[in-house]
């Protein structure tokens, strides 16, 4: 019978009654960050929750300097940064009214093109804004704000917020801390990056995240100091929700409730599901080198986010994607991570070591199992330093198997 299919060596399959147990020596117990810290938020988020005390514990994330990082770049953008109008084509190939204006860096010295104009021009009737900090913090205030109040309705732009009743819903505070224009400006012009710095496709140091790879960093490394990961950790996929046209690794995943999307590998503590740290997949447009390979994304999203850091004994849960024998040993043997996984199981016949020891059951066989019926079997390998440990299999059938 297919479900009495014994398993193949060195695989030994576990049976009830045989004796065989396993513990993990103490040498494996996690003791957390510093030798005990537990999973949960800082010291500093802590005592920042427990006095009420939200601006500040938003200010804790995004803090001033990011905001001013923001402001600098904004600034250029709109204001120092040389633009020239260059034709634009539409899919026909026919020239469109408005062209797009590409940027041009001038050498000290160097004459610049008549056409040649800062991208946000400053007139009479239209006043140049003094971008900081804090005008990037009050209009991120307003759009988060816009954001509770709309509630995902995609009908209504978020000019909204300036318009009276009934189309808008003319919100006094947001009105009185900026005006219309300077909230449109912001919405236009808000960067994060030096254009001049930017390389193209297809250049070495290419990379398709450039506008937004330093804010990413910087936030992620805030959310590093927020949250104490603890003993169990997750990784998985996620989903942002996107329609456009402007980027062109959009993933469509039909199992995802956001099906449209950028596709993000996400790590989060498994206790509270609270984001510690991800990377935007960025499929063939990625930085070149950029290995994809389920070890290779978590191995990067683990060191790039601080967790193998006084990490022996620590738990990783994924999901059938990134679930391989060769993930199993990579983290037990470099990290002495303990691993579990789902996988999917497959009806190949011809079995190596690094293959599962249970095949797939046919739709007859299956029908045969009782539910709850389940084998188990462990494999022994050892470290790069001689240290025995083990990896256990178990197969099963609920409603399938």
């Amino acid at each position: 019978m297919e479900s009495l299919r014994p398993v193949h060596e060195p695989w030994f399959e576990l049976i009830e009654g045989d004796g065989f147990t396993y513990t993990p020596p103490r040498t494996d117990r996690y003791t957390g960050v510093s030798g005990g810290a537990d999973w949960g938020p800082s010291s500093q988020m802590l005592q920042l929750a427990r006095g009420g005390d939200l601006p500040t514990m938003f200010l804790s994330v995004f803090t001033l300097s990011t905001l001013k990082f923001i402001a600098e770049r904004t600034t250029d953008y709109a204001y120092k940064d040389w633009v020239v109008p260059t034709p634009r084509l539409d899919r026909d190939g026919n020239t469109t009214r408005r062209p797009i204006m590409s940027a041009i860096f001038p050498q000290r010295g160097e004459t610049l093109p008549l056409n040649a104009r800062h991208r946000c021009l400053v007139t009479k009737k239209k006043k140049m804004f003094k971008v900081t900090e804090h005008f990037i913090l009050a209009w991120l205030g307003a759009v988060m704000t816009a954001g509770a109040f709309f509630n995902g309705d995609n009908n209504r732009g978020i000019d909204a917020i300036y318009s009276n009743a009934s189309y808008g819903v003319s919100i006094p505070f947001i009105q009185n801390t900026m005006p219309q224009t300077a909230f449109i400006f912001l919405r236009n012009f808000i960067h994060f990056s030096r254009t001049k710095d930017q390389q193209p496709s297809g250049r070495r140091g290419y990379d398709p995240l450039f506008k937004v790879r330093s804010i990413i960093n910087m936030l992620m490394e805030r959310i590093r100091t927020v949250w104490i990961a603890g003993d169990r950790v997750t990784i998985d996929e996620s989903m942002i929700r996107y329609m456009g046209r402007a980027i062109a690794f959009i993933q469509y995943m039909p199992r995802k409730p956001i099906k449209h999307g950028i596709k993000v590998f996400a790590v989060c503590c498994s206790y509270t599901g609270v984001l510690l740290g991800f990377e935007v997949y960025c499929g063939s447009s990625a930085v070149e080198g950029t290995d994809n390979s389920a070890v290779a994304v978590v191995d990067r999203l683990l060191k790039d986010n601080n967790l193998t850091n006084n990490c022996r004994g620590r738990i990783l849960y994924t999901d059938n994607w990134y679930t391989t024998m060769s993930l199993a040993y990579h983290l037990y043997n470099k990290y002495g991570y303990f691993f579990c996984g789902a996988m999917v199981p497959t009806d190949k016949k011809a079995r190596e070591d690094l293959d599962v020891p249970f095949l797939k059951l046919s739709n007859g066989a299956q029908d045969k199992v009782p539910r709850g019926w389940f084998r188990e079997a462990c494999i022994q390998r050892k470290t790069d330093t001689g240290k025995i440990f083990y990896i256990q299999h178990t197969t099963w059938k609920d409603r399938k198997q």
